[in-house]
């Protein structure tokens, strides 16, 4: 139960801020841009932030422990250095973004810079979850730990199989974080709208002040939902100024977006569209193909290449060098081929998705139907999504049936869900690609695109500390599922796999809508 719950925590805290986005677009006409620019002034304070904070630990301001006075000192310094840099971020993102002035364009920052963080959080909570689940299953790790750490990992794993409502926390003080956030980007925004910088500071004071209460309340308080009580009555009255204000600044016009279900009807119409392009050009049979052959030819590699080598003259020293083959080399041989070459296919066959209708025009012609530009990217992602999801049936099919009469049983649902891990991981390059093909102005740059992002997708996998929370930790985490269904979970990569692909399909539609085709 605590699982489901903790799922659907962390489910609702990736999504929410989309989902209010969203709800905001269909009255009002704020681009996608704005949530996006929130994106980056988040990232762009946590990349100031973070590296400020460890200098001042390492000039002893902020000391590992901190206790009585120092307490105090520290909460505040903390609280400063959290305020100046995402407030000033904040400022900076309004100064380049000269067009977002309106009530709306405030929230919809306020949505992109809460939203990231809210996203982010979901992230790591999902990778401590997955991390205590494993030790609740399998006792307690054989590390040295001391009494300390011993004492704090035993309660972390009570709060997990304790309380149901345990899981909601995180959410909670999810939700009152963004509607801060929101606040303060209104806060930001009168600076610009009445050109008083006197905004900003109360700014970065309001945020230092919630910081050090928080800091606070933390060390002096046990109970979480206190906690976030006393959180959310420091946070009442500024989302009541801030909601005050909206009669007072310059308001966005009013959208005539069409009727959900006319919208949904020309979503599944270019949807359908995309299907029989994939159809007509083949490119359906060709993934599926090659998935097919990758199924059924990895555990035949593993179970004959001795015989194989064994076969060339000159060539039987190395034979005898191969261990015997196992079904675990069956299924690393299949994971193995399937990465090394699914994300070329995402990009050779998704570069030109909509890179390659801006240069013929046809983006244009399909635009004035009226079809909505959201509709026209997001049913190019979900056909490519729907030809891999076929082609991975194909090939789990086949790579299971040849590895069970080839080598031993395995578990159907560890092997089902396995693929359905692969799958998520080729998607983020899907993602990938569309973002490049949106960006580019012809089919070879968007190709450029797709490639470096998909580069700086495989090195992430190799970053220290937090390279397991890439995508790449899905292939990991589907190797072990694929030999053991009780394999070492991966929580944080599955959820960070879904916020990458969320926000790039945001930041392709916030390109997209933004050219004049």
């Amino acid at each position: 139960m605590n699982s489901l719950l903790f799922a659907l925590a962390v489910s609702a805290m990736i999504l929410v801020a989309v989902v209010l986005a969203i709800m905001l677009r269909r009255t009002r006409r704020v681009p996608w841009l704005y949530f996006c620019v929130g994106i980056l002034t988040f990232l762009g304070a946590q990349a100031v932030h973070l590296p400020l904070n460890r200098l001042l630990a390492e000039i002893g301001l902020l000391p590992e422990e901190p206790s009585g006075s120092t307490l105090y000192i520290t909460a505040m310094i903390l609280g400063l250095t959290a305020g100046l840099t995402e407030e000033l971020a904040r400022a900076a993102g309004y100064a380049i973004v000269r067009s977002a002035r309106h009530y709306d364009d405030g929230i919809m920052m306020g949505l992109g810079h809460g939203g990231i963080e809210a996203m982010i959080v979901g992230v790591l909570v999902a990778a401590s979850f997955s991390s205590l689940w494993l030790i609740q299953n399998g006792g307690l790790p054989d590390i040295e730990l001391n009494a300390e750490q011993i004492a704090a990992l035993e309660q972390q794993l009570t709060l997990v199989s304790g309380s149901p409502t345990a899981a909601l926390v995180p959410l909670a003080e999810r939700v009152i974080a963004l509607i801060l956030q929101i606040s303060l980007s209104l806060v930001v925004l009168l600076a610009f709208v009445r050109r008083n910088w006197l905004y900003v500071v109360a700014a970065v004071v309001v945020h230092a002040a919630v910081d050090f209460a928080a800091v606070i309340g933390a060390q002096r308080f046990d109970n979480t939902w206190l906690i976030e009580g006393m959180f959310a009555l420091i946070v009442a009255p500024v989302a009541y100024w801030a909601w005050r204000q909206r009669g007072r600044t310059v308001r966005a016009e009013p959208s005539q977006a069409p009727p959900v279900k006319r919208q949904i009807a020309l979503f599944g119409a270019s949807l359908g569209k995309e299907l029989r392009y994939q159809w007509r050009t083949k490119r359906l049979v060709i993934v599926c193909g090659v998935f097919l052959v990758f199924g059924m030819v990895s555990p035949l590699l593993a179970e004959f290449t001795p015989q194989i080598l064994n076969s060339i003259e000159g060539a039987e020293q190395f034979a005898d060098l191969i261990p015997e083959p196992t079904v675990s080399d069956a299924l690393g041989q299949y994971v193995k081929n399937i990465t090394q070459f699914g994300f070329l296919l995402a990009i050779l066959l998704g570069m030109g998705a909509v890179a390659a209708e801006k240069e013929k025009g046809t983006a244009a012609m399909m635009l004035s139907k009226p079809l909505p530009r959201w509709a026209f990217l997001t049913s190019k992602f979900f056909s490519q999504a729907l030809v891999y999801m076929i082609a991975f049936t194909l090939s789990a099919i086949a790579a299971y049936c040849y590895t069970v009469v080839l080598f031993e049983s395995i578990s159907p649902a560890g092997f089902l869900f396995a693929n359905l891990l692969l799958l998520a991981w080729l998607l983020v390059f899907v993602a990938v690609t569309l973002f490049g093909s949106s960006l580019a102005k012809s089919t070879a740059a968007a190709a450029g695109w797709a490639a470096v992002g998909a580069v700086m997708l495989l090195i992430a996998g190799s970053v220290p500390n937090y390279g397991a929370l890439a995508p790449a930790g899905l292939v990991g985490w589907a190797g072990q599922l694929a030999l053991d269904s009780n394999g070492a979970p991966n929580g944080g990569a599955l959820a960070m796999s879904l916020v990458l692909v969320m926000v790039l399909i945001i930041a392709s539609m916030a390109v997209f809508e933004d050219q004049e085709l």
